[in-house]
């Protein structure tokens, strides 16, 4: 499915292979535009998405330049959040 889903823009996300399990030496980028993608692609598996969402949280969460008190707890929250 992920095959199926359209490039966007001219670096932001760029077209999948058709197996993405096979996808050798990711960087960062690729990574992130799996996460990015990959809800439509499990629609459905309604356990899968819930998982989705909270690894989506969590890696935006990564990407804060600077923690505060707040954000370390929010972090800590999403990280031991029971499914």
């Amino acid at each position: 499915r992920f095959y199926q889903v359209p490039s966007f823009g001219q670096s932001t996300i760029c077209s999948f292979s058709h197996n993405i399990l096979e996808m050798k030496k990711l960087a960062a980028r690729d990574f992130e535009d799996i996460l990015q993608c990959c809800i439509p692609c499990v629609e459905g598996l309604l356990p899968l998405a819930d998982l989705l969402y909270l690894s989506m949280y969590w890696h935006a969460l990564t990407k804060l330049h600077m923690h505060t008190d707040s954000s370390l707890a929010e972090f800590r929250l999403v990280t031991t959040s029971q499914m």
